[in-house]
């Protein structure tokens, strides 16, 4: 295992810290949200395909070249490049946040659908920022253990977003959970007006590219000066990060295992919270069963993604964490035919919570390791929002269980999970003959 001490470094407990607000917004928007519109009223469709708003985190990838290398104009100047974008994204969720507590899903549907895709916008964006931001911060020796960190962070987030949020509605009502999560945010914030911007380590692929075009725009088309910067800064911040990717070997591989790796696991996620109201669960239970109970068995996951990670390598212990939590998932068939049986709830989602905390640890650990620090933002973004489209594809969950029974649905959910394990096995049998972290 890891050394403890080293979790006590501030750039891995910062990195702990900027998981918090990814977590957080995940699950409040993706499956919080759903009791609050099912206590409105709105069809399992309807809350199914509300969660489409989260679809700039699939689709963040087409403007991180920007954030990646553009800097703000004054709050560049003042805090930096990386840190300035996260400052504006994140003060840009507190408000929109308390805005979304003053509405209500029954008068105010429209608004409320505006306001997720605008809530996911920022989420997404400062998403780029803050993977960007914990890379570059980590040093090779830390990279292990912050990333492990982060991920602890994004699932604190997440319990926070999850049951943090059902006990603040089931006690003090809907507008102090945006309120509470609204501060939440505020702490990651706060940590970067006091953290320092990182330094460009390692050759700047970025700049490289950028003066050769720039060159070639200028002595081969007779471009004026100023249309040349603009057209190489497009070769170089948006064309070179996937150019860069695509001369990788097994690359197209490699994107269908991110994209199907997780699909199974997204159509439970989007539509759990509704499956344990079916049953009779109150919201309470939900709170206290799913995510109280839920934080140690993750924890454990996530330390035990980490370990397998480092001791069987990246792609075997993705490997082996991804088919454990595939047969995990059987066992909502069983909670199916039993009912409202909070023992069997309790093993159903230790077995989930577990084997879904190393699959999460391992997935970051492996897409961190294939970004290039020439394009940490961008490749980060693109890979991620690969797994976001997956999350998204999950939204039809609202629709098939309205037209199939839940155990139809759980079986489907766990074939659902061998397309990803297939390709990612795959590639198993061919990294002998390129390195693990596929470097060109």
């Amino acid at each position: 295992m890891k050394n403890p001490s080293s979790y006590f470094n501030w750039r891995v407990l910062s990195a702990g810290v900027f998981g918090l607000p990814l977590g957080l917004l995940f699950v409040l928007l993706l499956s919080t949200l759903q009791i609050w519109f099912k206590e409105a009223g709105l069809s399992n469709t309807a809350i199914g395909f509300l969660a489409l708003s989260t679809l700039p985190n699939a689709l963040k990838f087409l403007w991180a070249p920007l954030i990646d290398h553009f800097q703000l104009p004054l709050f560049g100047k003042i805090f930096g490049r990386r840190r300035s974008w996260g400052i504006f994204f994140q003060g840009g969720l507190v408000i929109l946040l308390l805005f979304m507590g003053t509405l209500s899903p029954k008068t105010d549907l429209p608004l409320i659908t505006g306001l997720m895709v605008l809530i996911s916008f920022f989420g997404a964006s400062q998403e780029i920022v803050l993977d960007a931001y914990r890379i570059e911060l980590l040093s090779p020796n830390l990279t292990s253990t912050g990333t492990t960190a982060n991920v602890l962070g994004y699932r604190l987030g997440s319990i926070i977003g999850s049951a943090g949020a059902l006990y603040i509605a089931s006690y003090w009502g809907w507008f102090w959970v945006f309120l509470v999560m609204a501060l939440i945010i505020s702490l990651s914030l706060c940590l970067l007006l006091l953290a320092p911007e990182p330094l460009p380590e390692g050759p700047n692929l970025m700049q490289e590219r950028k003066t050769k075009a720039l060159d070639f725009f200028v002595s081969h088309k007779n471009y004026s000066h100023k249309l040349a910067q603009g057209l190489a800064w497009l070769y170089a911040a948006v064309l070179g990060p996937f150019s860069e990717f695509i001369k990788r070997k097994a690359w197209l591989q490699i994107l269908l295992i991110i994209l199907f790796f997780r699909t199974g696991d997204n159509l439970i996620n989007n539509m759990a919270n509704i499956f344990y109201l079916d049953l009779g669960f109150s919201v309470i239970d939900i709170a206290n069963v799913t995510k109280v109970f839920g934080i140690v068995a993750t924890i454990i996951g996530r330390l035990l993604g980490g370990y397998f990670s480092k001791k069987k390598g990246i792609l075997q212990g993705l490997f082996i964490s991804g088919l454990l939590h595939a047969f995990s998932n059987l066992m909502f068939v069983v909670q199916t035919y039993q009912g409202h049986n909070i023992e069997l709830l309790y093993a159903s989602i230790a077995l989930e919570n577990i084997t879904g905390g190393m699959t999460t640890a391992a997935f970051v650990i492996y897409i961190s390791s294939l970004t290039h620090r020439s394009f940490t933002g961008t490749q980060y973004a693109f890979l991620s929002a690969l797994w976001y489209l997956s999350t998204n594809l999950g939204s039809f969950g609202g629709w098939l269980t309205d037209h199939m029974p839940w155990h139809i649905y759980f079986i489907l959910t766990f074939l659902l999970a061998f397309p990803g394990l297939i390709c990612l096995l795959s590639l198993i049998k061919r990294q002998k003959h390129f390195p693990l972290s596929l470097e060109p």
